[in-house]
């Protein structure tokens, strides 16, 4: 997938959940599209 996918990904989550978003919550949910993006 593009750079720009990449980048999308943790915004598009960070800007909806905020601080609300755990670290390891969010490692949960970003690893899986980072495997699927490299």
């Amino acid at each position: 997938m593009s750079p720009a996918v990449r980048t999308r990904v943790p915004f598009f989550h960070s800007s909806i959940m905020g601080p609300r978003l755990s670290t390891s919550q969010g490692n949960m949910i970003v690893s899986p599209m980072r495997a699927l993006n490299t």
